[in-house]
């Protein structure tokens, strides 16, 4: 709502679910998403679908984000619809491997480390970073790990990343309270032992990075 108004197009490289784009059809923007899994790719266009808003186009493709191809892809789609760049570009990879979501060892969430991880991002954002209009935005939203007794500021080296690429301006964070969050519904108890057993704090928050494409 605050980075595009109604009929510009974003673009999410790792749909899932396809929540970006159900929120873009409920809103008025056109919207194409990513996702590597395609069965996963398929259950999102259900839901895509289901919407209401007719007016405007919202599809998930199957594809890795990281090729070249699926690039090629992405542009074919806006071109058949005579657009070459869109106005908004969000991210919300997995976390490493705190849940992977696939055994395909293309996913980021099957990387073996986190230099790996972050390389394959990197790679991501300079893939699609010239189908983003000049001074329009990109987001991501990312969340840190505790692994083997360390806490890995996963977010940050993140968000770091991608400023070395030298393609984005960091224009704001944003810590989004994720207490409740679906996830950890019924697992409090849970959490709290492994907290208390490891020696750390519960995760309750995930960083919203705002960047401006230079």
């Amino acid at each position: 709502m605050r980075y595009t108004c109604k009929g510009n197009w974003v673009l999410d490289p790792f749909a899932g679910s396809g929540t970006t784009l159900i929120e873009c059809r409920r809103c008025g923007r056109n919207a194409v998403g990513v996702e590597l899994v395609p069965r996963v790719a398929t259950w999102a266009n259900q839901l895509i679908k289901a919407q209401e808003n007719n007016q405007v186009f919202a599809e998930v493709i199957t594809g890795d984000s990281t090729s070249p191809s699926t690039k090629r892809s992405v542009q074919a789609i806006l071109a058949a619809h005579n657009v070459n760049q869109v106005q908004l570009i969000i991210l919300h990879p997995p976390y490493h491997n705190i849940i992977r979501f696939s055994d395909d060892p293309r996913d980021l969430s099957n990387a073996p480390s986190i230099r790996v991880f972050l390389k394959k991002l990197k790679t991501v954002v300079r893939s699609f970073a010239d189908l983003l209009e000049e001074g329009r935005y990109m987001i991501l939203v990312m969340g840190d790990l505790y692994s083997k007794g360390e806490y890995i500021p996963l977010a940050f080296k993140s968000m770091d990343a991608i400023l070395t690429t030298g393609l984005f301006k960091l224009k704001a964070e944003i810590i989004k309270n994720i207490n409740g969050n679906r996830g950890k519904i019924g697992q409090e108890s849970l959490w709290q032992y492994r907290a208390l057993k490891g020696g750390f704090f519960i995760f309750k928050h995930e960083h919203i990075y705002v960047f401006q494409k230079v």
